[in-house]
């Protein structure tokens, strides 16, 4: 992602830290992960001290020093607190925490990530996510107030954490899946069995299906909190990080709660950002889309956005930044593969196997050479190896005297995906072929046997491709 500009050293100075060293010693050596148990406990003996300190140790993460106070828990202002933490953070500066590349810091990100992984994981255990309201309601307030701020980092540092909330209570909520799935078979199995022991077996499975249900009502309230006033306002955040993790973040919901979030509802915003104006967002969105694409079982819930985006998706195959186009041409093939792309739409991309990029080669050659039909024979499939080549080079309008050098880097791109130009029996076999041996077909079929055989002495002899 890009990384966030760093405050003025001297307000980085005052300010930083202490952040630094209060949640730089909860990450080192797994720390921050290891303490939500004790905190839990904690909390589950004085609720109000403890949830004042979780509070306090996002707004630390935000990287502005200020203490969360019970008081200010319970008043519930939260536009004030946040209000007083702006104030903070203009006035003393603030500690881009996610920036830093050396130390304990390095690794920040991964471990607030994992932190608040652990936060829902234990919550939901121990029963406090559900039987303590208060506990992620003020926290799910908290991080959608400093969400909204006109602080980059504090924006930042929020959208990670309700993205990671999420994505922990995406994965609670499979949890509480299979709970439901194993008490529902066992109820099943169970029916029929007479007796007090089997009445009060069936009482048992009743409540803990009754449970699981209503466990994943209140994990889906908490989801669609955060979702819309975060997801929908940040997506069009002024700070592509922003964006870029947001994007990936719906993505990757869709992929693992596809009941939920695999739906125009949510997708449009992926699809929307196709065309952001920042490269690391277009690959998000892009990235996204493949995996989605890679499951053929998530199809028919795509296919809307497959008819509406088709083109844009073939259009991104030449994109401005190569790694969203090296994306897009992954996405395309995954398509084509699966029988939702057609060869008339590859033509346009077709182009790509003459870029100086090599990435660009290799990658366009996998997906063009899906489109070249495979002959019966030797001479068949080279018939359609010169059809195609020569069609390329009369489109590009290449002159004669260059054709050497385009058909090397064409033919050095599509010859990893098309075995008759791996199998020097079937080239040989080929120049016997009288219909082969005329005209046009004749000098062409000796440059792409010329261009192939260079290819291959550049490989052989360890020449890195340009």
């Amino acid at each position: 992602r890009t990384k966030a500009s760093p405050p003025e050293s001297a307000e980085v100075g005052r300010a930083g830290h202490e952040s630094c060293e209060i949640v730089g010693q909860l990450l080192a050596a797994g720390s921050f992960t290891a303490a939500v148990p004790a905190w839990l406990r904690g909390y589950e003996q004085d609720p109000g001290p403890h949830q004042a300190e979780l509070l306090t140790l996002f707004v630390k993460s935000c990287g502005v020093e200020f203490t969360v106070t019970p008081e200010r828990v319970e008043a519930g202002d939260v536009d004030r607190l946040v209000e007083e933490c702006v104030a903070t953070a203009e006035s003393d500066g603030g500690l881009d925490l996610y920036g830093s590349r050396r130390g304990a810091l390095r690794h920040f990100e991964v471990g607030v990530r994992e932190f608040w992984d652990r936060v829902v994981r234990e919550c939901h255990a121990s029963g406090v996510l559900y039987e303590h309201n208060a506990l992620f309601d003020s926290l799910l307030d908290l991080v959608l107030a400093l969400s909204k701020t006109k602080v980059r980092l504090f924006r930042f540092a929020a959208t990670l954490c309700g993205t990671q909330l999420i994505t922990s209570m995406v994965h609670t909520v499979h949890v509480l899946s299979d709970m439901l799935e194993a008490a529902e078979k066992q109820l099943e199995a169970q029916q029929g069995r007479a007796g007090r022991a089997g009445s009060a077996r069936m009482a048992d499975l009743k409540q803990t299906a009754a449970t699981a249900k209503h466990r994943q009502g209140h994990i889906d309230g908490l989801i669609n909190k955060l979702f819309e006033p975060m997801v929908v306002v940040r997506f069009r955040d002024v700070a592509a990080e922003v964006r870029t993790m947001i994007i990936a973040a719906v993505g990757e919901w869709a992929a693992a709660y596809p009941e939920k979030f695999l739906a125009d509802h949510y997708l449009k915003y992926v699809a929307w950002s196709l065309n952001d104006s920042a490269a690391s967002v277009r690959r998000a969105a892009v990235g996204a889309l493949r995996e989605l694409y890679a499951d053929q079982a998530r199809h028919d819930a795509l296919e809307t956005l497959t008819d509406r985006y088709l083109d844009r998706f073939v259009q991104l195959g030449r994109d401005c930044d190569d790694d969203v186009a090296l994306e897009a041409l992954e996405l395309l093939t995954t398509l084509y593969e699966h029988g939702l792309l057609e060869a008339a739409d590859v033509e346009a991309l077709e182009g790509l196997l003459m870029e100086p990029s090599a990435a660009l080669r290799q990658a366009s050659g996998r997906l063009v050479a899906l489109t070249i039909p495979q002959g019966r024979g030797a001479a068949d499939s080279f018939k359609h190896i010169l059809a195609f080549a020569s069609r390329l080079l009369e489109q590009c309008e290449v002159g004669e005297g260059e054709e050497d050098g385009v058909l090397l880097h064409i033919l050095d791109a599509l010859g990893p995906h098309v075995p008759v130009l791996r199998d020097w029996s079937a080239m040989a076999k080929a120049t016997l072929n009288d219909e082969l041996q005329q005209g046009r077909h004749a000098d062409l079929l000796l440059k792409v046997i010329r261009a192939v055989v260079t290819s291959s002495c550049s490989e052989a002899g360890g020449s890195g491709r340009g």
